[in-house]
């Protein structure tokens, strides 16, 4: 247990030692970080964006979804799964889904072990479910994770003297 707790601290500090870029969306008010690497599974991402004070991002609408891609093409995993309910899919921090952007032939339904999702580069600006860690010696996506900040969360430059 100390070992494993030891080695999910060290890649916490590998993943968040260097200042991302945060980008505001002056639409919700949201900060948007992409923070991790390309050798990251899903709950390294998810542990990571918690750290952080966030989620894994939740893209409610088409504007939300081209701004982010505007500012993030690639890559990287996003807050949605269907881990408690094979086939429902929900965002991690609880909103509903009212929007969704799959690759084609996505979600996965021929593979229940694809229960987290990421946006995908090979479909540009769109959705691809896998599973948490390389499923039967295959490769898996890893990656980084994009974390969204809600605007309720305090974010100042500074000292906290400054922020009143």
């Amino acid at each position: 247990m100390r070992i494993a707790s030891f080695v999910l601290l060290v890649a916490l500090m590998v993943t968040v030692s260097v200042a991302p870029a945060q980008i505001v969306n002056p639409a919700n008010g949201h900060t948007y970080i992409l923070v991790g690497s390309s050798t990251q599974n899903v709950l390294v991402a998810k542990f990571n964006a918690n750290a952080l004070g966030g989620y894994l991002v939740a893209i409610n609408d088409p504007a939300e979804d081209a701004f982010i891609q505007a500012n993030f093409p690639g890559s990287y995993w996003i807050g949605l799964s269907d881990s408690a309910s094979e086939g429902t899919f929900v965002w991690d921090n609880g909103d509903p889904l009212t929007y969704t952007a799959w690759c084609p032939s996505e979600p996965s339904a021929t593979a229940p072990n694809h229960d987290f999702v990421f946006m995908d580069s090979v479909c540009p600006g769109q959705w691809n479910d896998q599973s948490a860690t390389p499923p039967w010696g295959g490769t898996g996506f890893l990656g980084p994770g994009l974390v969204e900040i809600p605007s309720a969360t305090p974010h100042y430059q500074g000292n906290s003297a400054e922020a009143s």
